[in-house]
């Protein structure tokens, strides 16, 4: 039987769009988002929200952070700068995209990361030939420059990463992971708006505006990156990856175009399915080895055939969590949850005996956070 425990939200008008476990006492902010003084217990959650979900506009963004348990949040908000100061840069998210906003705990336990735009909270200021205005992710990385912030386990908040222009252009900055805070793997859609030869996750150092471009050319697309076992996996909805998969390399990717080795697939005859947030977990009693996947696929709709282009109609795909389990060398489904979980994280419980998943819950406004143990996935 599944144990589901929704969280008190603090705003319910809200999107809760990202979630992510942090080991030590994320701190409370006091006079600015840059400084905080150091309360809280451990084993804290902490989820990234957004105070609107229009589509057209970026939203101003806190830090909030709830007991594993399952009560309210315990600290004051950690507030994301919403104007440029210096090296600090403005940050702001886009409250209606799965794709942006996931939040990520570095493999040292010291930073979050999180992955958004350069810009004040309000629209984005720029229309498309219609006179429309246009939503976030299809701006050009010339007109609002992506970026990634990072905080570290005592509050300080750091926004210096600002990405130059020919990076993530027209697309949503989905995530940034790290291994220790010095730099991050950053993921998105490197090939829109006139990019032909552009890379689906970047490496930036802290404070830098260029990087290498880690992923092969073909592989333009990636959704989500993460670090677990010492390497980077990611999830991909686009050729040559769909599914999940990991930088073919030992240790982390430092050089571009490194290899990806495909470990699960979704799908390959629609590119309908889009697997979206990932975690992947050491469950087994001994070693270190990464044997657990979870990856949601998340909900789309129907999409038209276009006689122009020659594509076929695609149909629509309920959005679920899957479960992964390697043996043998080999990566097979084992459980399904059903529904809206744009992300997603988790740990292995303090019995061992199951993982207990946190996730968003739902799409766009009016998010919730919600918890339960992977038991009762139906076929695990």
């Amino acid at each position: 039987m599944v144990r589901h425990n929704k969280f008190a939200a603090p705003r319910v008008r809200t999107a809760i769009v990202a979630v992510a476990l942090m080991a030590s006492g994320m701190t409370a902010a006091v006079a600015t988002s840059q400084s905080a003084s150091a309360v809280g217990p451990v084993d804290q959650l902490v989820v990234a929200d957004v105070s609107s979900a229009t589509s057209s506009a970026l939203s101003a963004t806190s830090l909030l952070t709830f007991n594993t348990s399952g009560s309210a949040s315990f600290a004051a908000p950690v507030p994301l700068p919403t104007a440029d100061s210096g090296s600090d840069k403005a940050f702001t998210l886009s409250g209606s995209s799965n794709g942006n906003g996931s939040l990520a705990l570095s493999a040292n336990s010291n930073f979050l990361s999180i992955a958004g735009y350069n810009h004040i909270p309000g629209p984005t200021g720029f229309v498309d030939a219609t006179n429309a205005p246009i939503e976030p992710k299809s701006t050009t990385a010339s007109q609002i420059n992506r970026m990634v912030a990072r905080v570290s386990a005592t509050g300080t908040v750091d926004t210096s990463t600002v990405l130059g222009t020919g990076l993530l252009n027209g697309s949503a900055p989905r995530s940034a992971v790290s291994n220790d805070g010095t730099s991050f793997y950053i993921s998105g859609n490197g090939g829109n708006i006139g990019e032909t030869a552009a890379s689906g996750v970047d490496q930036v150092a802290l404070g830098a505006s260029t990087g290498t471009a880690i992923a092969p050319t073909t592989q333009k697309n990636v959704r989500q990156v993460q670090i677990a076992g010492g390497g980077l996996y990611l999830t991909s909805d686009k050729k040559n990856l769909f599914g999940l998969g990991k930088f073919a390399v030992a240790g982390l990717p430092t050089v571009a175009s490194t290899a990806i080795t495909q470990l699960a697939a979704t799908s390959t005859a629609t590119n309908n399915v889009q697997p979206g947030a990932l975690l992947m977990l050491h469950t087994g009693a001994s070693g270190s080895a990464i044997d657990t996947a979870y990856v949601v696929i998340d909900s789309t709709s129907l999409v038209p055939a276009d006689p122009v282009k020659g594509t076929p109609e695609l149909p629509p795909v309920a959005g679920e969590i899957r479960k992964y389990t390697l043996s043998g060398g080999i990566w097979s489904l084992n459980g399904t949850k059903a529904g809206d979980y744009p992300f997603l994280t988790g740990r292995v419980n303090t019995a061992g005996t199951a993982v207990q998943l946190y996730a968003a819950n739902g799409n766009d406004s009016g998010n919730t956070l919600v918890s339960f143990d992977d038991s009762g996935l139906a076929g695990a």
